[in-house]
């Protein structure tokens, strides 16, 4: 292949394979900031939800299972200060200890078995409680992690 038209189509071959590569890891990685925005989204308005509803004494526990009884890869917990459980939807969770630690408000994500969770933390004032209590979110994103894999 010494022919000038073949070294050409070889290097317009090269350039094209590159750009479409680097297009491939833009849209990849932009995939995946986009459902870690939308999975942000969606806890912080589940915490703004849920910060109304624990500043009105009228049951909320009742007004919190009908706010999270449609999400089924949602799990909340409400711990008082000293850690102890106040609410639980569906069902009380662990979180490793280390997530719990970091910032108020940030977005973390580990792997328990073959499932994988971003979670949210975020501390609340509640009508009747001197101290405010924590809410854990936890998201199960193992379907939007499967497109990346």
């Amino acid at each position: 292949m010494s022919s000038l038209t073949g070294r050409m189509s070889l290097l317009f071959m090269l350039a094209v394979m590159v750009v479409l590569s680097l297009a491939a890891v833009a849209f990849n990685r932009l995939s995946e900031h986009h459902f870690r925005v939308l999975d942000r989204q969606l806890m912080a308005e589940k915490v703004e939800a849920i910060g109304a509803i624990l500043a009105d004494p009228a049951a909320p526990h009742e007004r919190l299972q009908v706010l999270l009884a449609g999400h089924r890869d949602l799990h909340t917990q409400i711990l008082r200060e000293d850690g102890s459980l106040l609410f639980a939807a569906p069902a009380p969770f662990e979180v490793p200890a280390r997530y719990l630690a970091l910032p108020e408000g940030e977005l973390w994500q580990w792997r328990s078995e073959d499932v994988t969770y971003r979670g949210l933390r975020a501390r609340l004032p509640m009508a009747g409680q001197a101290q405010p209590v924590t809410a854990v979110l936890r998201l199960d994103v193992t379907d939007h992690l499967s497109f990346f894999r």
